[in-house]
């Protein structure tokens, strides 16, 4: 089998990360690799999936004489394409459609957001838009040619098309390369002997608005421990950046000496950082490597600019955010970790690894997904769908909307 995962190879982010463990396991258990993107500014990444054996074909998806070329050289009939955007997902449908072309096309859904097509629009365009949706979304699902990363994106989605997704749609965990650490004891040690609060989150407010919220909180943290430190790595949107850097400026001098921040860096030395740290604060993968390197990690609300936690991810695997009910700040939870003695920490560390090992090990969750099957190979559009979803997505292009037709600002409002 060939597995081709579709997306980008830009700026890091969720899905990067996802995509090098993903090809990783790929080569080493006898898949032949591909990652199609239309941007490849990210050397590093490239640099990794290469050393992996892994192919990259950057090409214009409107070009798609180019993209069946590439297809047919690869051999369509053995191909598995995994997307993690639904615009992604319908490129590939329509490029089945217009070049007669065939194969297994899955769309992987990890961002509660994914449908959300329209939401920047006024009221009665946004229904229509999301109806005329709503019909290429029930054929794929009846296609079983939709994965859902866990409850929360399946219930987002369901809320927004009202009505539920089949009960056939099955739930795949981010994958994640769950290897014991040869010196977790060491670094056990190293994190309870130590002092450093730790987040790592692209700059993209309001979603991940919690990067401001622990900047604020950390006062309170400071008082009760005098030697704590706040470690924070950040990139993405050059605007959000300086607001974290502003808010950084607004502490006293003090805390404010006791805060390092770090533009986003090299993914190995983001693990160094993680096994540095005592106890780390964030949401999605980011929890998850952060526990995987044995430490207590406390999973935070979205598309809030306050840090709001509900309970360590070892006490809730499954979610790698906190309940949207949830009014308690993760200063809390943070003064708690400190507050443990060594055989508590040393407990709760361990406790942290083999959550995630149990709920998210690669093995488990990349045997499923390759598992998934679509009913048919065929494109499910029709020209009339392929005619409005491109035009809608032009119209998106001369508003320029922030991502096409997806703001998160709008989205926090149907959600």
């Amino acid at each position: 089998m060939i597995v081709v995962i579709n997306d980008t190879l830009g700026a890091y982010g969720g899905t990067h990360t996802l995509t090098l463990r993903i090809c990783q396991w790929l080569v080493k258990n006898g898949y032949q690799s591909v990652v199609f993107c239309e941007h490849d500014g990210n050397e590093e990444m490239k640099y990794s999936l290469e050393s992996n054996n892994t192919k990259i074909f950057c090409f214009d998806t409107e070009n798609r004489k180019k993209a069946a070329e590439i297809i047919q050289s690869l051999g369509k009939d053995q191909l598995k394409v995994i997307n993690y955007m639904w615009d992604k997902y319908l490129d590939m449908e329509r490029l089945k459609y217009e070049r007669k072309l065939s194969f297994d096309n899955i769309l992987y859904c990890v961002h509660y957001g994914t449908f959300m097509k329209g939401v920047t629009y006024p009221g009665v365009i946004k229904r229509i838009v999301r109806r005329q949706f709503l019909g290429v979304f029930r054929k794929m699902n009846r296609n079983y040619a939709l994965v859902m990363m866990d409850e929360d994106t399946t219930e987002k989605t369901s809320n927004w098309f009202g009505e539920n997704c089949s009960p056939n749609t099955p739930f795949v965990r981010i994958p994640m390369l769950c290897d014991e650490l040869a010196e977790k004891e060491s670094v056990i040690s190293k994190g309870y002997q130590g002092n450093i609060v730790m987040s790592a989150a692209r700059a993209e407010f309001p979603y991940k608005g919690y990067q401001i919220g622990l900047i604020r909180e950390f006062a309170k943290i400071k008082k009760a421990k005098s030697d704590a430190r706040l470690v924070m790595v950040s990139g993405g949107e050059v605007e959000d950046i300086k607001t974290i850097k502003a808010e950084i400026e607004k502490l006293p001098e003090d805390i404010r000496n006791a805060v390092e921040y770090h533009d986003w860096m090299n993914y190995d030395r983001l693990k160094k950082y993680m096994e540095e740290c005592k106890v780390f604060v964030g949401m999605g993968t980011a929890v998850l490597e952060a526990a995987l390197k044995y430490k207590p990690s406390i999973p935070v609300l979205y598309n809030t600019y306050e840090a709001l936690a509900s309970n360590l991810l070892s006490e809730l695997p499954e979610s790698v955010v906190a309940a949207k009910d949830c009014k308690d700040l993760a200063t809390n939870l943070i003064l708690k970790v400190f507050s443990w003695d060594e055989t508590k920490y040393r407990e709760e560390a361990y406790k942290s690894f083999e959550a995630v090992k149990n709920c998210y090990d690669i093995d488990k969750n990349l045997k499923l997904l390759l598992a998934v099957k679509p009913k048919s190979r065929k494109s499910v559009l029709t020209i009339a769908e392929i005619v409005f979803i491109y035009a809608l997505r032009f119209i998106g292009r001369i508003k320029h909307a922030k991502e096409k037709m997806f703001d998160i600002s709008q989205i926090r409002k149907e959600c």
